[in-house]
C-alpha cells in the first residue's frame, strides 16, 4: 500500500515507453464533443420559455472546442447545456480575455459584469503624466480637454439612454412573463373560471330584470300621467300648413313645452277606490278609535286587603 503513495518511481536506464501498450482513454462522444458535469457559470433566463436558471446550477453539459477560436494561444471552449423546463438547448463559451463566460445562443444574461462595461480596465488605474498634462497649474482643465469632454458628455448621455432603453425592455420582459403565468394560473384553477362565468351571467340576468323593471315603470308612468298641449296651440294642423307658411316668409314661433297635468284619484274613471274594495269583501272602514275608558278606582279597604294589611280594631 505505501508503494502507491510514494512521489517518484525508479525507471531503469532500458526503459522504452514506446513498448507500453496504449491505454483506454477518455471517450469521446460525437467526433469532438465530450460529455461533463459543470455548473452554470452566471445567472441566466431562458429566452424561450423565461425560465431563470441561477449561478451554481449543475448540469451535464456536452464540452466541445471553439474551432478558430483563440486568444494568446488559449483555446476557447464551448458548452451545451439543456433548460431545466422546456429544454431547449443553451450555449456559452469561455472568454479568456476577460476571464470569464460569454452567453452566446438560448439564453440571456442576468447580471452585466462590469468588466463588459470597462474592456480596458480604467475603473482603478491612477491618472498619469499624460493625464496631468490635461490639465493647467491652477488645476483648471485645457481647451483640448474641454472639447474631449464635451465628446465625452455626448457619448455618455447616449451609452445611458442605451442603457435605458435595455432597462426598458427588461421590465416589459418582466410584465409579460408575470402575465402569463397568471393567465395559467387561471386557467389551471376550473374553479375560479365557474365562478367568473356564474358571475357573468348574474351580471346579464340583473342587466335584463332591471330592463324589464325600467319598462314597466315606464308604461306605469304613461298610464297615469298624460301630455296635454298648452291652451293656445293647434292640436290637428292642416297638411299645407306648414308650406303655406313658408311662401308667407314669416317664421313660426317655437311651440311652448306640453304641460304635464295629474289625474286625481277623484277624476279617474274606472279606478276602484279602498273603500269600495272592502265593500266588495263585506268589511268597512275601522271609525276612529273610541276614547279610552277611565280606570274604575278601588277603594281604599280593598287595596289594603290585596296587600295583607290588616288594621287596628277600636276597643269599646
Amino acid at each position: 500500500m505505501s508503494e502507491r503513495k510514494v512521489l517518484n518511481k525508479y525507471f531503469p536506464p532500458d526503459f522504452d515507453p514506446s513498448k507500453i501498450k496504449r491505454r483506454k482513454g477518455l471517450k469521446k462522444q460525437n467526433g469532438s464533443q465530450m460529455t461533463v458535469r459543470l455548473m452554470s457559470p452566471y445567472s441566466m433566463q431562458c429566452s424561450k420559455c423565461g425560465e431563470y436558471i441561477y449561478k451554481g446550477k449543475k448540469f451535464n453539459a456536452r464540452k466541445e472546442t471553439a474551432v478558430g477560436e483563440e486568444y494568446l494561444g488559449i483555446k476557447v471552449f464551448r458548452f451545451y447545456i439543456k433548460c431545466p423546463v422546456c429544454s431547449s438547448e443553451i450555449t456559452f463559451k469561455t472568454d479568456p480575455k476577460q476571464g470569464d463566460f460569454v452567453p452566446e445562443h438560448g439564453a440571456t444574461r442576468n447580471f452585466e459584469n462590469w468588466k463588459e462595461t470597462d474592456p480596458n480596465n480604467q475603473a482603478g488605474l491612477l491618472p498619469s503624466a499624460e493625464a496631468d498634462e490635461d490639465y493647467d497649474s491652477d488645476g483648471n482643465p485645457t481647451a483640448d480637454k474641454v472639447e474631449r469632454d464635451a465628446m465625452a458628455d455626448l457619448e455618455r448621455s447616449q451609452e445611458q439612454s442605451r442603457r435605458e432603453m435595455e432597462i426598458m425592455d427588461e421590465l416589459a420582459d418582466l410584465r409579460q412573463r408575470n402575465a402569463r403565468l397568471e393567465t395559467s394560473a387561471r386557467a389551471d384553477d376550473p374553479e375560479s373560471l365557474l365562478a367568473a362565468l356564474h358571475a357573468e351571467r348574474e351580471n346579464a340576468e340583473e342587466a335584463a330584470r332591471r330592463q324589464v323593471e325600467d319598462a314597466e315603470d315606464d308604461a306605469m308612468v304613461a298610464k297615469f300621467f298624460t301630455k296635454l298641449p298648452p291652451p293656445g296651440a293647434k292640436v290637428d294642423a292642416a297638411p299645407g300648413a306648414d308650406d303655406a307658411s313658408d311662401n308667407e316668409g314669416t317664421s313660426a314661433s317655437p311651440a311652448p313645452a306640453p304641460l304635464i297635468i295629474k289625474r286625481t284619484a277623484a277624476s279617474a274613471k274606472g279606478e276602484p277606490t279602498v273603500s269600495s274594495l272592502l265593500a266588495a269583501k263585506g268589511k268597512a272602514l275601522d271609525g276612529p278609535p273610541a276614547a279610552a275608558k277611565p280606570a274604575a278606582k278601588r277603594k281604599r279597604g280593598d287595596l289594603q286587603k290585596m296587600l295583607g294589611i290588616k288594621g287596628k280594631k277600636s276597643k269599646a
